[in-house]
């Protein structure tokens, strides 16, 4: 009887976790802010510059960085942000490596060279390491 009223609590137990499993949403609420354990990096705005005499430009990407941990660190090593157009990525040429203390924040702009002026440009946040995206949104850099 025991072991009835034994499998009887464990079934209903796996019922209850399966059907709370589908209510959580993996979708960030606003895809330009991305909240990590320690810091949360927001989207602040964009600026395209046109390279004279040529159908390309630079791409500049502005975003606020903000230590909400216990402990210093620094948007490079908690964050990685790729950019991509026309499904080709996009180099970059900012490593912002200093500590931000807890409390803190700092703006940042990112530069990216564009393959065209027409094209948007999709903004990935990636989890180090594996670059797992966290979130993602497009800028239209169209005129």
């Amino acid at each position: 009887m025991k072991r009835f009223f034994s499998l009887l609590l464990l079934f209903a137990l796996c019922l209850s976790l399966c059907s709370c499993a589908g209510t959580s949403s993996d979708e960030p609420a606003d895809p330009q802010i991305c909240v990590l354990k320690n810091s949360t990096i927001t989207y602040k705005g964009s600026h395209t510059e046109l390279t004279p005499n040529a159908d390309k430009g630079t791409l500049y990407v502005d975003f606020n960085f903000e230590v909400t941990g216990d402990s210093a660190t620094s948007m490079h090593f908690s964050v990685l942000i790729k950019a991509f157009q026309d499904g080709v990525e996009i180099t970059h040429f900012n490593f912002p490596s200093e500590q931000i203390l807890p409390g803190y924040s700092k703006d940042y702009t990112y530069k990216f060279d564009l393959h065209n002026t027409e094209s948007p440009v999709l903004i990935q946040y990636c989890s180090l390491g594996v670059s797992k995206v966290i979130s993602e949104f497009t800028v239209d850099i169209a005129p």
